[in-house]
C-alpha cells in the first residue's frame, strides 16, 4: 500500500475555486489565456491573437473512486504545474460530434447558436480504430476534412480534436526523411498541416479500479493497471515518454491566424 497524500488547502476546496496552477506562463512564451473567444476557424485572446488550444486528458472521475487518478500520488497543484510546464492549456464552450464524437457533418445544417456569438468550439475524437482501416495519408486527410475539417476550410468555427492517443512508447517526433506510414503518423501530420487544436489521451500512467455500472463484479480496469497511452511516469512525478512529449510539443505553437508567432502566450 502507498502512503496517502494529504490534501493541501487548495486541493481540499477543488470544487470551489479555479486551480492556481493554471495561471502558469511558460518560459518558452506559452501558457494560459482565460479571456478567449472564436474568430472564424481560430480561437483568439482578448487582443485578437491566435490561441492554440493544446491539452492532455486527465481522467478518473468516471472510475469507481469517483476522483481523478493520481491524487493518491501527488497534490493537485503540483500535478497542475507539471501539466502547465509542458505547454498545455484550456478555454470555451465545447460541442462534441456524434458517433463517439467522430462526426461533425451535421453542423453544416444545424450549427450550435448561442446568445453570445464567438464562443463555440466543435470537438472530434479520433483513434486508430475510428474507421481508418486501409487509409494512406491522402485518404486520412480526406476523411478528416469530410467529418469535421470542412469547418476549418470554410472558416466557420474552430475544430478541436478533444481526444486522440496511441501507445505513448511508440510515438516519435516527425522527421522529413520518414514518410507517414500509420495512423499516429497521419494524425500528427494532419494536425500540423491544418494547424488544428488538440488534446492528447492521456495524462494518466495508470488506472484506478473501474467496473461496469450496476455490475461491480465485472472489472473494466484493475487498480494501478498500466495506461499505455499515458504520458507520465508511474509515480506521476515527471514525463515518462520524452519522445512522445517532444512530438506533441512540436505542434503546440500555432502557425497561422491573427498574431500567430508574435503573442506572449499560446
Amino acid at each position: 500500500m502507498r502512503p496517502p497524500v494529504n490534501p493541501d488547502a487548495c486541493q481540499g476546496c477543488a470544487a470551489l475555486r479555479p486551480w492556481k496552477g493554471l495561471r502558469y506562463l511558460g518560459g518558452d512564451g506559452y501558457g494560459y489565456c482565460h479571456t478567449t473567444s472564436t474568430k472564424g476557424r481560430f480561437i483568439v485572446d482578448a487582443h485578437g491573437h491566435r490561441v492554440r488550444l493544446a491539452g492532455v486528458n486527465w481522467y478518473g472521475a468516471s472510475e469507481d473512486s469517483g476522483v481523478p487518478t493520481g491524487l493518491d500520488h501527488t497534490k493537485r497543484d503540483t500535478l497542475a504545474g507539471l501539466i502547465a510546464a509542458q505547454g498545455f492549456n484550456r478555454p470555451l464552450i465545447i460541442c462534441e460530434g456524434l458517433n463517439y464524437a467522430g462526426d461533425l457533418t451535421g453542423v453544416a445544417h444545424h450549427p450550435v447558436q448561442l446568445a453570445q456569438p464567438g464562443k463555440v468550439v466543435y470537438s472530434m475524437h479520433d483513434y486508430s480504430w475510428s474507421s481508418h482501416q486501409g487509409e494512406n495519408q491522402a485518404a486520412y486527410n480526406n476523411h478528416m476534412r469530410t467529418k469535421g475539417g470542412y469547418l476549418l476550410a470554410s472558416n466557420t468555427a474552430p475544430v478541436w480534436i478533444g481526444e486522440f492517443g496511441d501507445d505513448a512508447s511508440a510515438v516519435t517526433p516527425h522527421t522529413t526523411t520518414t514518410a507517414p506510414s500509420e495512423w499516429r503518423d497521419y494524425i500528427l501530420a494532419w494536425l500540423n498541416d491544418q494547424d488544428v487544436d488538440w488534446c492528447w489521451w492521456a495524462l494518466n500512467p495508470s488506472h484506478n479500479k473501474s467496473t461496469v455500472p450496476g455490475n461491480p463484479a465485472k472489472v473494466v480496469h484493475h487498480q494501478d493497471e498500466v495506461e499505455t497511452f499515458g504520458l507520465l511516469t508511474p509515480d506521476w512525478s515527471d514525463v515518462g515518454h520524452p519522445a512522445a512529449m517532444t512530438a506533441l510539443k512540436a505542434i503546440i505553437p500555432p502557425r497561422t491566424g491573427p498574431g500567430a508567432g508574435v503573442m506572449s502566450h499560446p
